[in-house]
């Protein structure tokens, strides 16, 4: 046995992973190492592992539509357990295992394991490594974009969108890849980061979160049937309201807002300026706070299916919209 401060204890996950839109889409179980319990410096020194930023990705959207890119996601299997190891590791071996009918034994761990701290730089690092060697360069700007001729790939944990000029060489650098890795190919229309990415009638390319919006219309206690709003805010400004009516519902009004935040910084601009109207009172929302969020989440129900889009117009031209009087709130 090794030393006790060494000796991690462990934890099993089962979850359900699902598609944008709430579908089932596979069962998971998990062996994971109680990460909790390591010592900075003893068991783990470095952690970070960069993720991509979402104007990388609509970035690259856009220019797949203007330039006709292909596209194709990866996802790896297990992937932080393809990683190795970097330091001596060792697990309780689990309730149901034995060895020749002994449990006087524990796990040395020879490759990265859900669970500790510096799984997530470690697979990274490897995944970084092996597009180095196939001759890809990492970006400036943003870590978890490579680039090579005629190749693009973007990485977020462990799916890889990738962008070429055509299928074949898209096709040539994942059966390469597939020799060091076990990976899949998603179908052609496929989910990144919980978002739903799909082709409409036009041809345009869509972005849209059904799945989130269903979530946060449950969170506050609403239903798909709820009265929709017109406008996701009013145009008179929302204010400290010091003194006013106390909220009347119990729902997180944090998480809500939270949720709301990553809607409108990804797939809703249309809400960005509601939503930060009602982010600004987090610490202490009162019911015209309660009612402003929501008017937004009745508005949402009413525009489930909307997201951004992409045209499909060649010209590389950057097109800007302005609201000139915020909304009505000009000088409010």
């Amino acid at each position: 046995r090794p030393p006790r401060s060494t000796l991690f204890p462990y934890t099993t996950l089962f979850r359900s992973k699902r598609y944008p839109d709430g579908r089932i889409r596979k069962y998971k179980a998990r062996f994971c190492v109680r990460g909790d319990k390591q010592k900075y410096g003893f068991d783990y020194e470095e952690t970070y592992a960069p993720v991509v930023q979402w104007s990388t990705v609509r970035m690259l959207l856009t220019l797949t539509m203007k330039l006709g890119l292909k596209t194709k996601q990866v996802d790896y299997s297990n992937a932080f357990v393809q990683a190795k190891i970097d330091n001596e590791v060792y697990c309780e071996l689990p309730e149901e295992f034995s060895v020749d009918g002994s449990r006087d034994y524990v796990l040395k761990l020879e490759r990265s394991l859900y669970g500790l701290k510096q799984a997530p730089r470690l697979w990274f690092k490897t995944l970084e490594k092996s597009l180095h060697a196939r001759g890809f360069k990492s970006s400036m700007q943003d870590p978890c974009l490579f680039m090579k001729k005629d190749l693009i790939a973007l990485v977020y944990v462990d799916d890889v969108l990738f962008f070429g000029t055509t299928e074949k060489i898209i096709d040539a650098m994942i059966k390469d890849l597939q020799k060091d890795f076990d990976l899949n190919v998603e179908d052609d229309e496929f989910a990144f980061l919980g978002i739903e990415i799909f082709k409409n009638k036009q041809g345009q390319l869509c972005l849209r979160q059904k799945g989130l919006i269903n979530r946060i219309i449950s969170a506050v206690g609403m239903d798909e049937n709820s009265n929709s709003a017109k406008m996701p805010a009013a145009t008179t400004g929302v204010g400290a309201d010091v003194g006013g009516k106390v909220r009347e519902k119990n729902w997180n009004y944090a998480s809500v807002v939270g949720m709301l935040l990553y809607l409108a910084g990804n797939t809703r601009p249309d809400i960005a300026f509601a939503v930060h109207q009602a982010a600004r009172f987090s610490h202490k929302p009162m019911k015209v706070h309660e009612d402003a969020v929501k008017r937004i989440v009745r508005y949402l129900t009413g525009t489930k299916e909307e997201g951004l889009s992409f045209g499909s117009d060649s010209k590389l031209n950057l097109e800007a919209y302005a609201d000139a009087d915020f909304a009505g709130l000009w000088g409010v």
